[in-house]
């Protein structure tokens, strides 16, 4: 389901505005392919955390700040 949002949950990407679901998906500190959680503040650090997931210290994704992926060697 989709949550309220506030006006900081809005980034713009290519001249778009685009709105987040406060979710681990759409966090910054969320590691899409172990669904790791990076956030130190979060309860949730070093934990398998669902996309689905959220918790009070969510902060939005963006192309500048993105965690990326773990990279298999």
């Amino acid at each position: 389901s989709w949550m309220k949002m506030r006006h900081e949950d809005s980034v713009t990407f290519g001249g778009e505005n685009m709105e987040y679901e406060r979710t681990c998906c759409t966090c910054r500190w969320h590691e899409g392919y172990t669904w790791i959680c990076f956030n130190g503040e979060s309860p949730n650090c070093a934990d398998m955390t669902d996309p689905e997931d959220t918790c009070e210290y969510w902060e939005a994704r963006t192309e500048e700040n993105g965690i990326g992926d773990y990279e298999v060697n």
